[in-house]
């Protein structure tokens, strides 16, 4: 197989350590000690940027790259970050910590070499709508949201005003609560509910609201106030039909957080097959948005959410305009 227009040398990067922080981090997300280390991982790593070059190249240049010749660098066309597309269309930036992670180099004509900071540079572009960065889109499919962007750039500018002595890494406690309310609902949850329906639906008709609150508490640990009390939450179960149980959970979102302030889980007992819509209030955005939320943790968009109080019907007509 021939190789693409990449010094494969400039390719070789090790990031070993990074590499076992993600696996870390993928079985216990809202642990707060493993955000942090990935964070500081992350920060001064070495990745991989697939990016592709504009549609409009002259004869010349295209003959360039279909031979693998070396463009002149007062010749070499501008290029573009290589997007990912998730099923709702938000668009994130791929970047690979490895070549063995990259499964089909032969789609990327060029492939960059380079730092972290660069990488949330371009997600951070508002001009490309950019939702946030993948990592290792083929294999771990780790999603990193403008707020754990946020927190690593500030890390950064910690560490750089600090010259002498133990420099000290911190999350400040806003980041940290919108960090693991994020993986909660999207990770925690997710894991529970599609690995073992049955047992998490019984579960939750049995524990109802301290069932959910200990997701929301466990980031938290012994050591730290957990912002949430039992109370605030609000669980509902209700079996619509034979093959049709409903749990309506209403979940505490303080003022100016954004997020998930209503999860719905829809079970058939017949089948053990269950489904998750959550209602989300969206970053620099009016209309909170209705989710499904698919076992491998990708989303697709139903629509706007309904006002407060009828997210049960919802989901419920939802499901009947499918039958």
């Amino acid at each position: 197989m021939k190789k693409n227009a990449n010094s494969m040398e400039m390719l070789e990067i090790d990031n070993k350590k990074l590499e076992e922080e993600i696996t870390v981090f993928k079985k216990d997300p809202g642990n707060k000690d493993h955000v942090v280390s990935l964070m500081a991982s992350i920060r001064t790593a070495r990745l991989l940027l697939p990016a592709k070059f504009p549609s409009d190249l002259s004869d010349e240049i295209k003959g360039m790259i279909k031979n693998r010749i070396k463009i002149p660098k007062e010749k070499m066309p501008p290029l573009y970050p290589v997007l990912e597309q998730n099923q709702q269309g938000e668009l994130y930036v791929a970047v690979y910590t490895s070549k063995k992670h990259i499964t089909n180099p032969q789609d990327y004509p060029v492939i960059i070499n380079t730092n972290f900071e660069q990488v949330t540079r371009i997600a951070g572009d508002k001009k490309l709508n950019i939702r946030g960065v993948i990592v290792n889109p083929r294999t771990d499919k780790l999603t990193l949201h403008p707020q754990f962007l946020d927190a690593v750039g500030r890390m950064s500018e910690k560490v750089n005003n600090q010259t002498d002595g133990v420099r000290e890494v911190k999350m400040t406690r806003g980041e940290f609560e919108a960090f693991a309310r994020k993986n909660v609902e999207h990770t925690a949850l997710v894991k529970a509910a599609f690995s073992d329906s049955a047992t998490f639906m019984q579960q939750l008709d049995e524990m109802r609201e301290s069932l959910i609150y200990g997701y929301y508490k466990q980031p938290y640990g012994d050591k730290i106030t957990c912002p949430y009390k039992e109370d605030q939450f609000d669980v509902m179960v209700l079996d619509i039909r034979d093959d049709c149980r409903i749990a309506s959970v209403v979940v505490p979102l303080p003022k100016g957080m954004t997020g998930c302030y209503h999860l719905c889980f829809v079970y058939d007992p017949n089948t053990e097959v269950v489904r998750y819509f959550i209602f989300e209030k969206q970053a620099e955005e009016e209309v909170a948005m209705v989710k499904e939320v698919q076992p491998d943790g990708s989303e697709s968009l139903i629509g706007e959410a309904p006002v407060a109080g009828s997210e049960m019907s919802f989901v419920l007509d939802h499901l009947d305009t499918e039958a």
